[in-house]
C-alpha cells in the first residue's frame, strides 16, 4: 500500500471505484525476462516481512514448531504464524517481540485440541527468549544476607532477577522443553501440574527447573514484593528446606536486590 503516500491523487479513485492499485512508478526498469515477470518478482519483497516474523517465531518457539508439523503439512507452522499476526499484530518495533501472545493464540486455535500441551509449551519457551534479551541485575551477595539481624528478616524484601519467570503450568512440558533438539518425544497425554523457574544464571546458560509448591509460592511472594515474613507465614507447614533454596537462589543470581519494609 505504499502507493498510498506516493500518488495521492489516485487513492480516492481506488476507494471508491474500485479500481486497481497502481503501477509503482519504476516498474519499467524491473527486468521482464524469464523466469519471473516484474510483477512476480516484486511479489518476492512482498511478503518478506512476514516470513522474516515467521522466522523469528520460528527461533523462539522450535518444539511448538516441531509438533505443528509432525505431519509433514507443506508450511503448517508458517500458515499458523498468518493466523496469529491476523489476531495479534505486534504493536513493538523489535521484532523479538512479536511473539508475546502467542500462548494465548494457541489456546483459542484449533491445534490445541490436537496438542492440548502446546500453549504451556510456548509459554516456556516465551519465557526462555525472555531471558535471553533481558538485561541482568547486579546478582544478590550472601554477605549482604549474612549482615542482615535476624530480627529483620521478617520485614526483608528480596527482589527477582529481572531475567526470571515464575510459570504455573497444567501439562508437564519441561522434559519436550529439555529434548527439544532431538526427534520429537512422546506427547503428553495427560495434565499434570508444573510449577517453572525460568532464569538466565550470571554465566548466561538458561535455567528451566521444576518447583515444589512452597518454594514457587514463596518466589512468586517475594515477585509480587510482598516480605519474607508475610511470603513464609503463607506456608501451609514449616517444615521445608527454606535455608537450603535460599542458598541455592542466591548462588545461582536469582534474587538481585534486598531491601527493607518500613
Amino acid at each position: 500500500m505504499q502507493w498510498i503516500f506516493t500518488q495521492t491523487d489516485e487513492v480516492v479513485d481506488a476507494l471508491e471505484k474500485g479500481a486497481n492499485e497502481p503501477l509503482p512508478r519504476a516498474y519499467a526498469l524491473i527486468t521482464n525476462a524469464p523466469p519471473l515477470l516484474p510483477s512476480e518478482r516484486i511479489d518476492i519483497y512482498s511478503n518478506a516481512y512476514f516470513f522474516r516474523l515467521a522466522e523469528a517465531l520460528g527461533s523462539v518457539y522450535p518444539t511448538v514448531q516441531q509438533f505443528v508439523e509432525m505431519d509433514e503439512e507443506p508450511y503448517a507452522f508458517t500458515k499458523l504464524v498468518a493466523q496469529y499476526v491476523g489476531k495479534h499484530p505486534s504493536v513493538s518495533y523489535k521484532i523479538e517481540d512479536c511473539g508475546a501472545s502467542f500462548a494465548v493464540f494457541l489456546e483459542n486455535n484449533e491445534i490445541s485440541f490436537r496438542f492440548p500441551f502446546l500453549p504451556d509449551l510456548a509459554r516456556v519457551e516465551w519465557a526462555v527468549a525472555e531471558a535471553v534479551f533481558r538485561s541482568r541485575r547486579p546478582p544478590l551477595q550472601s554477605k549482604e544476607m549474612a549482615a542482615v539481624a535476624p530480627e529483620d528478616w521478617a520485614h526483608a524484601r528480596l527482589e527477582c532477577d529481572s531475567t526470571v519467570s515464575l510459570l504455573s503450568l497444567n501439562w508437564a512440558v519441561v522434559p519436550l522443553w529439555e529434548n527439544r533438539e532431538q526427534p520429537i518425544p512422546h506427547a503428553p497425554r495427560e495434565t499434570c501440574r508444573q510449577n517453572i523457574l525460568v532464569f538466565r544464571a550470571p554465566n548466561r546458560r538458561i535455567q528451566v527447573r521444576i518447583l515444589s509448591e512452597e518454594a514457587f509460592q514463596i518466589l512468586s511472594g517475594l515477585d509480587r514484593g510482598e516480605t519474607l515474613g508475610h511470603c513464609l507465614g503463607a506456608l501451609s507447614h514449616s517444615d521445608v528446606p527454606i535455608q537450603e533454596w535460599f542458598a541455592e537462589w542466591v548462588a545461582d543470581g536469582v534474587l538481585s536486590r534486598l531491601s527493607f519494609a518500613l
